[in-house]
């Protein structure tokens, strides 16, 4: 099967090059994963960035809605203990 890739790339068949080559394409594709994988995770945390400035606008309203509320001084709105940027 590997002859046959080969032949259909037009490489001719050098055992010590082409199983070099091989060997990057595998490296490269391992690197690809991993690169698609961290960019999963960068949208996420995206998300969330664009999450966590939505609770601080609406802390921020809250708080000049209502200045008393106890909500303003870490109720409900105290994700920010959890949140070290």
């Amino acid at each position: 099967m590997r002859e046959k890739l080969l032949e259909q790339l037009q490489i001719k068949y050098n055992p010590i090059g082409n199983e070099v080559i091989l060997e990057k394409v595998k490296s490269n594709d391992v690197k690809l994963d991993k690169l698609e994988k961290l960019e999963e995770k960068l949208n996420k945390f995206e998300k969330l960035e664009e999450k966590l400035e939505k609770l601080d606008k609406l802390e921020k309203l809250e708080e000049k809605l209502d200045p008393n509320s106890h909500r303003s001084r870490g109720g409900i709105l105290s994700w920010r203990n959890f949140y070290d940027p």
